[in-house]
């Protein structure tokens, strides 16, 4: 006799987290980046950089949501490949719900940099810092970095490194799902902007020029309005769906002889969740719990993955929690389990089917 078959393939594993999340816990977005994500304060610029805009464009209140500031003067990727890992190993006892990455600029713009710049390895240390999120249960957004035009000037061949980075950026995230932020073509697009500047007055409007006694800003800070339009383009992505509706827990259900098995539910409808954690109690609380990137954990309406390590014979509960870049919902409904590994099941009898089962009598 065979034992149960499974019929969903197994999960990838994002990251396991030992403790449930506590209660009215606040969902985190962390603005990663360079200095033009940290800002800064003076006459021209008093309100710092462009997360404390998003916080309060989001309608946040220390109960309920934070954007939290991580940005770091100077930073190139290949320094934030290492600084970010820090960052969400320091995220307290949950981790960041998304993370928004938003650098390169040190990498281009730099004056010893010019005759170095690689789009590849930008590219590869952008996904590194996206890979390291995920795999810390946070939903990574890449994001463009902003045009440099001291003076109004623009066509010039940094301009095009800009451009070609942002499509490279757009394009790695289109192919590893995960959102992008434009702030490239929200900040001066070619022809007029939203409020009706030429592409020129644009510039002189929301880039912050004169630093360092007079002289322009090599690396081109926008200014107050300038920060002002970038947080418009994250809001904009992040409001563009409703937090997710409830997923619905599927199998396993009942008695079950598997030490690993394969939890399955199906999508909320409409399917807006980009990511679900899912965990499994029992008489001794918490004992499996993670997130999962829909991506990889779906097929169709339907999603799953695996329970590790074993869990012992015993009777358990488990629940699915659906998340996008808005929000995330509570608990779903719980379906319960009591795993028996001395049980022998066949696929027809354990459904109730017993037309290949047959006896002979001597």
């Amino acid at each position: 006799m065979r034992l149960a078959v499974r019929f969903f393939l197994r999960g990838v594993l994002i990251g396991a987290f030992l403790s449930a999340p506590a209660s009215g816990q606040i969902f985190r977005w962390l603005a990663f980046g360079d200095s033009i994500t940290a800002g800064w304060s003076d006459d021209i610029n008093p309100s710092g950089g462009y997360p404390g805009r998003l916080e309060n464009d989001l309608g946040c209140t220390p109960s309920t949501c934070q954007v939290v500031e991580r940005g770091l003067s100077g930073e190139t990727t290949s320094e934030g490949v290492t600084r970010i890992r820090q960052v969400l190993n320091n995220s307290g006892p949950d981790p960041y719900d998304v993370a928004l990455i938003m650098e390169g600029t040190n990498d281009i713009f730099q004056p010893n940099n010019i005759s170095n710049v690689s789009i590849p390895t930008i590219m590869f240390n952008l996904n590194q810092m996206a890979t390291k999120a995920e795999k810390a249960g946070t939903e990574a957004v890449l994001a463009s970095i902003i045009w440099l035009h001291p003076g109004g000037q623009h066509g010039t061949s940094r301009d095009q490194l800009v451009e070609n980075l942002r499509n490279r950026i757009s394009s790695s995230a289109r192919t590893n799902s995960r959102l992008f932020a434009d702030t490239w073509s929200r900040l001066c697009p070619d022809g007029q902007d939203q409020h009706g500047h030429s592409q020129n007055a644009c510039f002189w409007n929301h880039d912050h020029y004169w630093l360092n006694g007079g002289q322009p800003d090599v690396v081109g800070h926008p200014n107050s309005s300038g920060f002002r339009m970038i947080a418009d383009e994250f809001f904009a992505l992040i409001d563009s769906s409703p937090v997710p509706g409830l997923a619905v827990p599927s199998t396993p259900s009942g008695m079950i002889n598997d030490a690993t098995p394969i939890l399955t539910w199906t999508k909320e409808s409409p399917a807006l969740a980009s990511w679900y954690q899912v965990r499994v109690t029992g008489p001794g609380g918490t004992y499996f719990q993670t997130w999962v990137k829909a991506s990889q954990v779906c097929s169709g309406s339907t999603c799953s993955t695996e329970v590790t390590p074993s869990l012992d014979d015993n009777s358990y509960a488990w629940q699915v929690m659906s998340r996008n870049a808005r929000g995330r919902n509570g608990w779903s409904s719980q379906r319960s389990f009591t795993i028996d590994t001395t049980a022998i099941f066949d696929d027809g009898f354990e459904s109730g089917d017993t037309s290949a089962w047959s006896s002979t009598v001597q």
